[in-house]
């Protein structure tokens, strides 16, 4: 029923699962923040609640922080990190970081790509009788999922023949023993068939889907915590952009620029008044 058609009352009701201020206490995600969350909770934690996934094990918490340090490559010439960095050059820390949070549902990377990733992979997982098998019933459901696709999010590793923070990633996963769990398995026989079929190396932004869902997230909740979790790099660089406010970012100088196309032509107004000069 259109809002138009409840009754006032009903219509102006908004529910919030986030937070209720509180005499004495405020709440977050349905937990009291001072007397329940002060000093148990980690901030991975608090982001894992945020975008409704629940509060997690402490050991989830240690995983999100190695996650954080994989997926760091803050290169500023890399966008949209750029994007930070330009924005802010103009003086403004915190407009450099809202602009570049803006692009990132464009970014073919980073939170986007792994939230592609994330929707595959659990597609797999569906469709797959066993998902972890390698056998041709696996093979069919990769390719009716996957192959039909012209760009597969989560594969091809630019100028490198394999993504050095998938590696480390993995390392950090195996250590705590999380290399077996059920989408990290699907990933990597997916991966052995897109190599064979495709030639493609999987990349950094299927390994964070995949280790995301296993931790129980569901595919839309993947991007939005890992563009907390990679706030960092862009916080770095809208901050340095902030403090050099580089006049080069502001404007190019003339001498640098090459400018090819049309003489420049005058409006007829322009035109007219030069005519009776």
């Amino acid at each position: 029923m259109a809002d138009r058609e409840r009754p006032v009352e009903e219509a102006l009701v908004i529910e919030t699962r986030v937070a209720k201020v509180g005499q004495g206490e405020h709440h977050f995600c349905g937990y009291p923040a001072t007397s329940k969350l002060l000093g148990r909770q980690s901030s991975a934690g608090m982001l894992l609640l945020a975008v409704g996934a629940g509060p997690g094990s402490a050991e989830d918490h240690a995983v999100l922080n190695d996650v954080a340090v994989a997926l760091t490559a803050g290169d500023p010439r890399a966008w949209p990190m750029k994007i930070a960095r330009l924005v802010a050059s103009y003086g403004d820390f915190f407009a450099g970081w809202a602009a570049s949070s803006l692009f990132l549902p464009e970014a073919q990377l980073g939170p986007s790509t792994s939230g592609q990733a994330a929707d595959w992979l659990h597609g797999v997982a569906a469709l797959a009788d066993d998902p972890v098998v390698r056998g041709e019933r696996f093979d069919a459901v990769v390719r009716e999922v996957l192959l039909g696709r012209q760009r597969l999010p989560g594969f091809g590793v630019p100028f490198r023949d394999v993504d050095e923070r998938l590696a480390a990633l993995r390392g950090a996963l195996e250590r705590r023993g999380r290399c077996q769990r059920r989408f990290w398995q699907i990933m990597d026989a997916v991966a052995t068939i897109v190599r064979r079929e495709r030639q493609l190396e999987p990349n950094i932004g299927l390994g964070l889907a995949a280790c995301l869902l296993d931790l129980g997230l569901q595919p839309p909740q993947v991007p939005r915590l890992l563009a907390a979790l990679a706030a960092h790099m862009f916080v770095a660089n809208a901050a340095e952009g902030a403090d050099q406010a580089a006049a080069v970012l502001r404007e190019l100088p003339l001498d640098r620029v090459d400018y090819q196309g049309p003489e420049p032509r005058q409006s007829p107004r322009a035109r007219a008044k030069a005519n009776e000069r």
